[in-house]
């Protein structure tokens, strides 16, 4: 997945033909520190197959087979990456369920943090109560 930046950002995704798949939100993986979307590889059979649901994953920038750039990573920037992401995969405005690890739930966090209202479907596809563990 090419960002605007010249940045590369490994993305799985995978559509199963189930009829179902299309009436489900996709479920989007979000992976932690220090790791990648192989994180997913035990769970994804049984909640992508045999679940027939459509599911996204991607490796953060920096991690992965995604491109690691010299710069200074932030949460910000790997919400701004999701966001992109999941505009050019689901559409800007599409719901998803997330499925987040250690880094990724910050990600998560961030996102739902800079979209008022914060518990409606949102532009960067996330949607929650907004519980924040401290």
């Amino acid at each position: 997945e090419g960002l605007p930046s010249g940045e590369a950002v490994f993305v799985v995704d995978d559509k199963p033909d189930a009829t179902s798949a299309q009436e489900l939100p996709p479920l989007l993986f979000i992976h932690g520190f220090p790791t990648s979307s192989f994180d997913w590889k035990d769970v994804w059979p049984a909640l992508c197959h045999k679940a027939g649901r459509r599911c996204i994953a991607l490796d953060l920038l920096g991690y992965g087979l995604s491109t690691k750039p010299d710069t200074n990573y932030s949460v910000a920037m790997h919400a701004s990456v999701v966001r992109q992401v999941l505009a050019s995969t689901v559409g800007p405005a599409a719901r998803v369920e997330v499925i987040a690890h250690d880094l990724g739930c910050t990600v998560v966090q961030e996102l739902l943090a800079s979209e008022p209202g914060c518990s409606t479907a949102s532009s960067s596809g996330a949607e929650a109560p907004c519980t924040l563990s401290a």
